[in-house]
This record gives C-alpha cells, sequence and structure tokens, in this order.
C-alpha cells in the first residue's frame, strides 16, 4: 500500500514502541533517570515555569535563563501530536544553561482535540511571542534557534518553512533549525493508525509536509536519527536534507548509530556528543 509495505508492516513502522520489545528493565530505568532530572531542572533558581504564549491551557512554554543577551534555543517535544509535555524535557536545560544559553521548551494543543494546523500556529506563536518577550527573559532576540524530536522534529522543520515576514518578524528570524527523528513527510501517516487521532487530509499533507516546503532562508539545518530506528524515520531524515540541501539550505546530517527513537534526543543534553557540539557551534 505504500513503497511496498503492507498495512501491518507499514504501522509497524511508524509503532516507535514496538521495535523495542524485552527492553522493559532499560526502559524503565532510562525514564527513572529522567524523571529525576526534570524535577532537578524545574527546581533551579534560572527556571521560569508555566509563562502562558497563547489562550489554550496548553498553550505555555518553561524558559530556563542564561546569560544576559545570551542566544536562545526553543525545545518542541514529541509524542504523535497527541501525547507528552513541555515539562518531560525540563532535563535538557542544565547543560545549556552551563554554556551561558537560555532554553525554552513549549507546549502546545495536542491531537485530536485540535488539528495539526492547529498545533503548528501555536507553535508559531509561541515563537514570536519570544521574541517579543527577548528584554524581559534577558536572551538575544537576534539569536533564537529552535529543535524538535519526532512530531517536534517535524515542528521544528515547519518554523524554519514559515513565512515570518507575513507575521512582522524577520526572513531570517530563526538562525538555525535542528530537526532529530522528525516526519517530514506526512502521507504515510495518514494511512497508518496513528492518523485515527491526527486526522490528516489531502489538503494538510501537502500545507504542513516539510519535505515537500522550501526553507524560509538559508541558515542552517541541523538533521539526525537514532541508528536503531526503523527504516522508515532514517528514509524520511535522508530525504527531508536532501530536499533541503537541493533548495540551497545549509544541511548537517549527524550520525546517531547508537540510539533508538526514545533516547536520540538524550544527545541535546550530553555535552561531548556529535550532536550537541554541532547545535552548539550553530547557536554560538
Amino acid at each position: 500500500m505504500y513503497r511496498g509495505y503492507d498495512q501491518a508492516a507499514l504501522d509497524l513502522q511508524y509503532d516507535v514502541g514496538a521495535h523495542y520489545a524485552g527492553m522493559e528493565a532499560f526502559r524503565e530505568r532510562h525514564a527513572a533517570r529522567r524523571t529525576a532530572a526534570n524535577a532537578q531542572a524545574r527546581g533551579e533558581s534560572y527556571a521560569r515555569l508555566d509563562i502562558p504564549y497563547g489562550p489554550h491551557g496548553r498553550e505555555k512554554l518553561d524558559h530556563f535563563a542564561g546569560a544576559a543577551g545570551a542566544p536562545l534555543l526553543v525545545y518542541i517535544h514529541g509524542g504523535y501530536w497527541r501525547a507528552r509535555d513541555r515539562s518531560d524535557f525540563s532535563f535538557l536545560a542544565p547543560p545549556w544553561a552551563a554554556r551561558g544559553a537560555h532554553l525554552a521548551c513549549l507546549g502546545y494543543p495536542l491531537c485530536p482535540e485540535v488539528r495539526l494546523s492547529r498545533i503548528v500556529a501555536s507553535c508559531r506563536s509561541a515563537l514570536a511571542f519570544l521574541a517579543r518577550e527577548a528584554p524581559r527573559l534577558g536572551f538575544d532576540a537576534a539569536r533564537i534557534h529552535v529543535a524538535g524530536h519526532s512530531a517536534g522534529g517535524h515542528l521544528a522543520a515547519m518554523m524554519m518553512a514559515t513565512d515570518w515576514p507575513a507575521l512582522g518578524l524577520p526572513a531570517d528570524f530563526l538562525k538555525s533549525g535542528t530537526a532529530i527523528s522528525g516526519l517530514y513527510d506526512l502521507e504515510p501517516l495518514a494511512l497508518t493508525k496513528i492518523n485515527a487521532d491526527i486526522h490528516l487530509d489531502r489538503e494538510e499533507i501537502a500545507r504542513l509536509s516539510p519535505i515537500r516546503l522550501a526553507p524560509s532562508h538559508r541558515g542552517p539545518l541541523i538533521v539526525t536519527y537514532g541508528g536503531k530506528e526503523t527504516a522508515e524515520f532514517g528514509r524520511q531524515a535522508r530525504e527531508f536534507a536532501a530536499a533541503w540541501r537541493g533548495e540551497g539550505r545549509e544541511v548537517a546530517e549527524i550520525a546517531s548509530s547508537g540510539f533508538y527513537h526514545f533516547d536520540v534526543v538524550d544527545q541535546l543534553a550530553r555535552p561531548d556528543s556529535a550532536l550537541f557540539q554541532a547545535v552548539a557551534r550553530a547557536v554560538g
């Protein structure tokens, strides 16, 4: 039904939990470490939590302050646009704060309550809010960068494809983007059981698939995916990188050979990782 996959095989390619059978103990330890790290980060004096940027109850962000006038890295969480929360990724903040950088973790409304178009609009609103609030929050509005994992990788790519001048911001408003194990071609998602919650239609597939869009400016893009992920996640990342490179975008593809879908994002909290170092070079 799609690129040689039948229904069961295609569903399996995008079922990120089904590939980790027998790893329950490892995943439980990993989740426990994250929970402890999240709690610690949220208790730091530089954490400013639950800042509203829109009217919906989930349109809030957490800001972890760095040095005055330093750049801001905005992180968008995953969960197939239907799960997870910004607070699940507070653990990313301490290593960036140690470098002096600011970090903001975005929340957004979830499917099926809202459609994907609404989620994209929420993320755009959050970034515009941050640009306006830069003087109050203490970061440099001219050095804002975006990153995301899984569904958040899709949303980060959509932010890099946004017509920011139409929203009153410079075209190069976002200085770089990092897309980790993202979903850039929505066509196969519409054919899987996931679409029972997402409700993608042809118009949204065309308008919200980053692989079909042109980047809004030529700032750098960093793309990675876990080497232990499914073939479809690898294909999505490689074809997206190639498509945007063909549009003149500077694209760096970072190898993450030892990681699964659920832990590849941990590299953003590890200063010795190739991904952290690439993002750090982009952020400055």
